[in-house]
């Protein structure tokens, strides 16, 4: 069992830790669901200087959680190129 010799968290959904591999308890609900991450600065070292503050985001990423037979799989999903619906 896995859950016996891991570091376990919740969150958006439970997560272990054995060693140095991650596990995801992700629930049907989630699949095919998109979800935006956005990566922020949490903060800045003092006398770092530079133009980032913290708080300030730094990425952001569509992601969709999907079954394919067996396995679960994490794909990154880009709208910035749309072509027009008229071509």
């Amino acid at each position: 069992m896995i859950t016996a010799r891991a570091r376990s968290d919740d969150g958006l959904f439970r997560s272990h830790q054995v060693g140095d591999k991650h596990f995801f308890e992700i629930p049907d609900s989630l699949l095919g669901s998109d979800m935006l991450l956005v990566t922020r600065i949490a903060g800045v070292p003092e006398g770092m200087g530079g133009f980032l503050p913290a708080g300030v985001s730094t990425n952001e990423q569509l992601v969709r959680w999907a079954r394919q037979g067996d396995r679960i799989t994490l794909r990154s999903h880009s709208f910035r190129a749309v072509a027009d619906d008229s071509l």
